[in-house]
């Protein structure tokens, strides 16, 4: 098991912040696999995602700069 895998064992819910959004976005050379693997989880339903509107307003800024990221629920549920 991963340390990825161990850290999210049981979790089924998740606030995101704007920092792994930023990371999703431009690639981090570092985070961007830890990253993909939380969206993946996200995307397959084990995982809800929770944010604020701070970072909500960004993920909409960062969508019209090309970012495949994006909100499918009022503060909420990211899909990618």
């Amino acid at each position: 098991m991963s340390q990825i895998d161990n850290t999210l064992h049981g979790i089924t819910r998740l606030f995101v912040d704007t920092a792994p959004l930023i990371y999703l976005i431009e690639q981090h050379p570092v985070y961007l696999p830890i990253v993909r693997e939380v969206v993946r989880r996200i995307d397959e339903g084990v995982v809800e995602a929770y944010s604020s509107v701070i970072t909500l307003t960004k993920d909409n800024f960062a969508r019209r700069l090309g970012s495949s990221v994006t909100v499918t629920a009022p503060l909420g549920v990211f899909s990618r």
